[in-house]
């Protein structure tokens, strides 16, 4: 998988959606929402497709200042909120990055018992 400090923002997105599958959205945090589909390379946004096959109990939320043009934008077509970059992968990519993280976190001595991300949980 891409290495973010190596590709920056956009290119980081780009990858995630060529290599992992996943797609790109603006969420709406307040209202545990997606708004918009980020077209990753143009930057555009448009509206949220079938999320069918989506892991979309865990978001993965892309911090960095370099999403701020998004944000902006979002906040233009959409008013004021908390708006933040996510991406949601397929299932099965979802469960094998699960899957890896746990082991990695047992091979360094943590106990994992559960994942829990129901405050990050969205809808469409």
């Amino acid at each position: 998988m891409a290495r973010y400090d190596a590709l920056g923002f956009s290119s980081y997105l780009q990858a995630l959606v060529r290599q992992a599958g996943a797609r790109v959205f603006i969420g709406d945090m307040e209202q545990h929402k997606l708004r918009a589909e980020l077209v990753p390379g143009s930057g555009e946004l448009e509206p949220v497709g079938v999320l069918q096959g989506l892991a979309m109990g865990r978001p993965r939320i892309v911090s960095d200042p370099e999403a701020e043009p998004y944000l902006q934008r979002a906040r233009q077509r959409f008013g004021p909120g908390n708006y933040e970059v996510i991406a949601l992968f397929p299932q099965g990519v979802e469960w094998w990055m699960i899957r890896r993280l746990t082991q990695q976190a047992r091979r360094q001595g943590l106990v994992v018992c559960r994942v829990n991300s129901e405050r990050n949980s969205l809808r469409s």
